[in-house]
């Protein structure tokens, strides 16, 4: 499964979308896919904490929620990840339905001309549930792979972990949550500069709700 659709599968509900998290989902899903590309050898990210990113193999990978952004990438290479975070078309609703035809999540409709968005009920939650075994070995001090690294760094990036994570978490305080998903993201080659890059962007959406 692609980084960027175990993203949108957390940050579904059974009763659909979590409200208020659309700027987020776009956010991670866009960095998740620039990083799913890098995987899948199309792109070179640099070092630092916002590196410069580069097309390496414009040839598409075959995936619907990818090859959109990797044909936007061509106009948009060799600039920082956070230049790049911010000008890419999100894919998430390309994600949002290759997960809707795998039965994965369920169809939904916006409401009072759109100001009501579209929610996705999650209908398969042993894909979600396999997810979150991973990342609760991974945050109990186990191994972790470069891919689910990768995916804590942008849920804490995009201010959403400490809802997303409450049982993988197992109550741990948001400081030390982020400081040990921080620890965790140096599994990834991209750890820092996703921490640095989607922060600095998230850290600039309006604040969600105290249950968040």
């Amino acid at each position: 499964m692609l980084i960027c659709e175990a993203l949108t599968v957390m940050m579904a509900v059974p009763s659909g979308m979590i409200e208020g998290w659309d700027k987020r989902r776009e956010l991670g899903c866009t960095a998740a896919a620039i990083v799913d590309l890098a995987d899948k050898g199309r792109l070179r990210i640099g070092r630092g904490p916002d590196p410069v990113i580069d097309v390496i193999n414009a040839d598409p990978v075959g995936e619907p929620a990818m090859d959109p952004v990797l044909t936007q990438m061509q106009a948009l290479a060799s600039r920082p990840m956070s230049v790049v975070l911010r000008k890419l078309r999100s894919p998430e609703q390309d994600t949002v339905r290759e997960l809707q035809n795998r039965g994965v999540l369920g169809n939904g409709r916006a409401r009072l001309l759109g100001l009501i968005p579209a929610r996705y009920p999650l209908l398969e939650g042993s894909v979600d549930r396999a997810i979150r075994i991973r990342l609760r070995h991974a945050l109990a001090g186990g191994s972790c792979s470069p891919q689910d690294a990768a995916l804590l760094v942008i849920l804490d990036g995009v201010g959403v972990a400490r809802r997303v994570l409450k049982t993988e978490a197992a109550g741990q305080p948001p400081a030390a949550l982020h400081d040990l998903i921080r620890q965790i993201g140096a599994f990834s080659p991209f750890g820092e500069a996703l921490h640095h890059s989607v922060k600095r962007i998230g850290s600039a959406m309006p604040a969600m709700g105290a249950g968040a």
